[in-house]
């Protein structure tokens, strides 16, 4: 199963550059690293824990250092780590995920904002990188078995892995639960 990566805004720090406008298209699973240039953040939420994952922008999550060190040492990894300035004293990095798979079963899926349900077409998730992109889809991070399991075992804070089946903003609208990996506590 794929699983789709959420952050948990409400429970902890997040950041978001400034102005948000310049960033807010940027994340598109292409390498950046050669144009990438610190920005400026405002924080939210400054009273919470800081957590292992950041909200940023969309389609782009800030890391702490300890997840970076993690997600850098898994096999097939596709992503670029673009420095941030410092939050609360401690050191964050951008992840930029570069893996974009063409595995998004678009007569099944629902694209319209609010609605959005990713179904995705049968095929061997353990021939996929741990974090990827699908074409017209930027503002997702997808994930596997293999990085949920990342996250448990590391105790990562600050995500979760929601079903991409089921539209996320009805569920946060029903106020459901939005991890749907077993085992893993955002």
């Amino acid at each position: 199963m794929i699983w789709q990566l959420q952050l948990d805004l409400d429970r902890y720090l997040y950041v978001q550059p400034d102005p948000l406008a310049d960033y807010i298209d940027m994340f598109n699973g292409a390498p950046m690293s050669k144009k990438w240039r610190r920005p400026k953040l405002r924080v939210f939420n400054d009273a919470a824990p800081t957590p292992d994952f950041m909200g940023f922008c969309l389609g782009a999550p800030a890391v702490s250092d300890k997840a970076k060190s993690i997600i850098e040492s898994m096999d097939r990894i596709e992503a670029e780590f673009l420095e941030l300035p410092r939050v609360k004293g401690g050191k964050f990095w951008l992840l930029n995920v570069a893996s974009k798979i063409d595995a998004l079963d678009a007569s099944r899926s629902n694209l319209s904002a609010g609605g959005e349900r990713y179904i995705f077409n049968d095929f061997d998730p353990t021939d996929m990188p741990p974090l990827f992109k699908v074409p017209d889809v930027d503002s997702e991070i997808f994930a596997t078995v293999t990085f949920g399991n990342t996250l448990i075992e590391h105790q990562l804070s600050g995500v979760a892995l929601a079903d991409p089946s089921k539209s996320v903003f009805r569920s946060i609208l029903l106020g459901e639960e939005i991890n749907a990996f077993e085992g893993l506590k955002p």
